[in-house]
């Protein structure tokens, strides 16, 4: 009778657990750490807890979809968050700017958003401060 019960209900809780642990990154994951940004072959950082948290915001926001695209044209910005730069990390994105839209897609997902949307321009605005 345990078995009938612990088995759905640890499936139930380690479910749980992913789904609140990705997308939304909570705030209180990224003290201490460093955003990078690589555009063009330059890989730029930064410390500003400001921005970073903005980006998080912004990542938050979108609603993202399951599918993975493929795009053939190499990303126009890559960006990550850790707290080094060899750990794991807490976010990894890449970003391409098309005529009409924005795809950015999660690498360690490979979920996806495709948008026009303000948040995105924003979200470009942040990384194109960061490589200037």
């Amino acid at each position: 009778m345990r078995k009938k019960v612990l088995v759905p209900l640890l499936i139930t809780l380690f479910i749980i657990i992913y789904l609140t642990n990705y997308y939304p990154i909570r705030k209180e994951e990224v003290s201490d750490v460093q955003m990078w940004v690589r555009h063009d072959m330059d890989i730029n950082s930064t410390t500003e807890t400001e921005e970073i948290n903005r980006v998080i915001d912004i990542l938050n926001n979108f609603e993202w979809q399951d599918d993975a695209l493929k795009n053939e044209k190499e990303n126009d910005y890559a960006f990550w968050i850790s707290k080094a730069p060899h750990e794991e990390r807490l976010v990894n994105c890449d970003l391409w700017i098309e005529d009409n839209s924005i795809l950015l897609m999660d690498v360690r997902s490979r979920k996806h958003v495709v948008s026009e949307r303000k948040d995105m321009m924003e979200l470009v605005s942040i990384l194109e401060s960061l490589t200037d």
